[in-house]
């Protein structure tokens, strides 16, 4: 088993989302704000692989969130984002994985 840091913050923060490309805005609670990142989690349905999306100024990438077996990896990026900040979102949400799966199991259900 990995060894996970655990900090809390509030995940109840909601804040909307929204997809330029079709128009939307629904709601991702926030987990974890940190060094001008912000971790975000889609509440629309199942959205397998279990991600995260993670926002830094006006970049957005998701990243893959693992499991206790598994360490997040790098998915896809929504809106350009410098690769050096790429790197960092994938090293918090590493650092905040815990967070990221107990908020992704209650709003889409058990990991695959």
């Amino acid at each position: 088993m990995r060894a996970r840091l655990s900090v809390r913050d509030d995940i109840g923060i909601l804040a909307g989302c929204v997809n330029p490309a079709a128009g939307l805005l629904w709601p991702m609670p926030t987990v974890k704000r940190e060094a001008g990142f912000t971790i975000k989690v889609n509440t629309r349905g199942k959205h397998n692989p279990p991600h995260v999306h993670v926002i830094k100024g006006g970049g957005e990438i998701r990243v893959k969130m693992g499991d206790d077996e598994t360490p997040p990896s790098y998915w896809d990026e929504k809106c350009p984002m410098a690769l050096q900040d790429k790197v960092k979102a994938v090293f918090l949400v590493d650092k905040y994985q815990a967070e990221c799966l107990e908020v992704w199991r209650k709003f889409n259900g058990h990991i695959r």
